[in-house]
């Protein structure tokens, strides 16, 4: 008679109560998600991404428009833009 394996799965919640926590405050940060009742969890990193493209995107307009006020290049500023 040939043993077979037993594969025991944990329960959903068990050991993931950390990066629940976590989810949900990147929820409440994620102006797009913030009403959402319920959202699947690769929904949620892919607008979190968008949202920190966004940002650094802003940032980085604010900050030529800024070194062109003040009459300094881009290029003597470290301006990091991820794509």
């Amino acid at each position: 008679m040939k043993a077979r394996s037993v594969v025991r799965r944990r329960p959903r919640n068990c050991g993931g109560s950390a990066i629940d926590r976590c989810l949900v405050q990147l929820k409440r940060m994620v102006p797009a998600v913030r009403g959402h009742t319920r959202i699947k969890k690769l929904e949620l990193l892919q607008h979190v991404i968008d949202y920190i493209q966004d940002l650094e995107l802003t940032l980085a307009e604010d900050h030529l428009r800024i070194s062109s006020v003040s009459g300094s290049s881009p290029s003597q500023h470290n301006v990091l833009v991820s794509t």
